[in-house]
């Protein structure tokens, strides 16, 4: 079971980490699985589980059919599961911000890169701890740019002793083969990002990076990751999204996430690449695939399962709320900052606006971003209009 973790999240689970999947699972058989670690025979798993001979074996068939498990005979492989009941919502993904150090300078970043931080070492192998006994299940290592950190190849091994999905957010352009042979098996996902066919060089204001990031997936294809690009919706790409449809498609990306830029940080002064709300819902709609990159709940908006630290160790909602850090890991603990953000940074979908205009679509849209409602309506609970847009909702 080495691909797959038992964790004990609002229920217990079992998550497949190559797949991506996650199963749930009753009482009962978090016993059965608890006793997977590579030292009890299947006939002692039944004795030991306390259940029905017929009930633990159906069960155990069900896990050899579906790749959960596999019978350990040479007993080298063993594992104690790190299982306990966490505080609900649960913490499940993880986005840390290595480092501040770029070799870009996108028109759309919000990350200050005068003075490049990078998060110290100490503190990453504490929240790897943490987020452990937190029962995560993803940890996503973005930057600035990652691989520019100084101690990016020891903190990639360091992740081999966790139990999560580890996925890596790069602009593919440091990526040789030689950190590619390094990277396989030690993280499952790569997600780059590409914004536009033509366009793409000018939104992130590098000759040559598009064709470049396209020879850098080709190569990827080739090592056993899945590959997700992210596109930023802007003015200048709207007409391209047909063409890089076809791109992405020769291409084999296995999800295609868009998502429309907040007016924050460097896009402040950089209205030219400012997208109509309209032409971004439309795009919204019509392109993209894959599998969901967050986790949500019923009732609850955005990013119920999400929390991001920043390289200076700041614990914030996400990247975007850097400069409203609920603490940080100098003198707190992931745990203490995770309740924190509970507290003042998860929000039920009855608080916002979308629900006093009575949208018929809020259990899908979930309200949007709340960040892009905070900066275009100066209110935390107001209505993101792009998502609107999308789903064809009309307000007064």
């Amino acid at each position: 079971m080495k691909h797959v973790n038992l964790r004990y999240l609002e229920s217990p689970v079992l998550y497949d980490i190559k797949k991506n999947e996650m199963y749930e699972i009753d009482e009962e058989a978090l016993k059965v699985v608890s006793l997977f670690d590579g030292k009890n025979e299947i006939d002692e798993v039944i004795k030991k589980s306390g259940a029905s001979e017929d009930d633990v074996r159906n069960f155990i068939t069900y896990l050899f059919q579906n790749g959960l498990a596999f019978e350990n005979k040479s007993q080298k492989y063993v594992r104690d599961f790190n299982v306990k009941k966490a505080k609900e919502p649960t913490l499940r993904n993880l986005l840390i911000h290595i480092t501040t150090a770029c070799n870009l300078r996108c028109v759309h970043c919000y990350i200050d890169k005068k003075q490049p931080i990078h998060l110290n070492k100490k503190i990453y192998s504490k929240i790897l701890k943490y987020y452990d006994d937190m029962q995560g299940i993803k940890l996503m290592i973005s930057g600035g740019e990652p691989l520019l950190h100084p101690s990016f190849k020891d903190m990639i091994l360091e992740l081999e002793q966790y139990q999560f999905r580890k996925i890596l957010f790069t602009n593919s352009l440091l990526l040789d083969e030689s950190i590619i042979r390094f990277l396989e098996n030690k993280v499952e996902e790569i997600q780059i990002s590409i914004d536009g066919t033509k366009s793409h060089e000018a939104f992130r204001k590098k000759d040559g990076s598009f064709e470049e990031t396209i020879n850098k997936i080709r190569i990827l294809k080739q090592y056993d990751f899945t590959i997700s690009v992210s596109t930023m919706i802007h003015k200048k790409n709207v007409s391209e999204m047909n063409e890089l449809q076809d791109v992405l498609r020769e291409l084999k990306v296995d999800n295609w996430y868009l998502d429309v830029p907040t007016i924050t940080g460097d896009y402040n002064n950089n209205q030219d690449f400012h997208a109509k709300c309209e032409d971004a819902a439309n795009i919204l709609n019509n392109y993209g695939w894959g599998e969901q990159i967050y986790d949500w709940e019923d009732d609850f908006a955005c990013g119920t399962h999400l929390c991001a630290i920043m390289a200076n160790g700041d614990v914030t909602k996400c990247g975007l709320f850097s400069e409203e850090p609920v603490g940080n890991l100098k003198d707190k603990s992931l745990e203490d900052c995770w309740n924190l953000i509970i507290e003042n940074y998860i929000w039920k979908q009855a608080e916002l606006k979308c629900m006093k205009l009575n949208c018929p679509y809020i259990s899908d849209c979930r309200g949007g971003c709340r960040y892009r409602a905070k900066t275009c309506t100066n209110d935390l609970f107001g209505i993101d209009e792009v998502k609107c847009r999308a789903f064809n909702f009309k307000f007064d």
